[in-house]
């Protein structure tokens, strides 16, 4: 758990050479920005969000305490320059996020422009072997 957090936030990360993990619990929009931001410029082929916490039905959108987290932020994210150069040095990366599954991610993450240098999965039912 980060002691970094703010009050009523929780977060766990963990990276090793192979996986970058992050479960965000309760926690603010700045948090959930710069906490992906980080996943995504960190130089491990396998990246995990997992985000326990209320959503929107329909949406998706992340409640947050001072805000929402909806695709469109995600995407943002993504546009960050430090995250396109990393993205594009990174050589077969996979992002996976676990949220509610009914929501409209998956249809956006298909349509999205900045997946081509980056697998991502939403919600894979498969469960995790060998991640060291």
């Amino acid at each position: 758990v980060n002691a970094n957090s703010k009050p009523g936030e929780r977060f766990i990360q963990h990276q090793s050479d192979h996986l970058a993990l992050d479960i965000l619990v309760n926690p603010l929009i700045q948090t959930v920005k710069n906490s992906i931001k980080k996943l995504l410029i960190a130089p491990t082929s396998t990246k995990y969000i997992i985000y326990a916490g209320h959503v929107f039905q329909g949406s998706g959108a992340w409640v947050l305490q001072d805000d929402t987290f909806t695709f469109s932020s995600l995407a943002q994210v993504f546009r960050n320059i430090d995250v396109e150069n990393a993205l594009k040095q990174s050589i077969e990366a996979n992002l996976t996020i676990h949220t509610l599954a009914d929501s409209n991610w998956g249809s956006s993450i298909s349509k999205a422009d900045f997946t081509n240098n980056l697998r991502i999965q939403l919600n894979p039912s498969e469960k995790l072997d060998n991640i060291h």
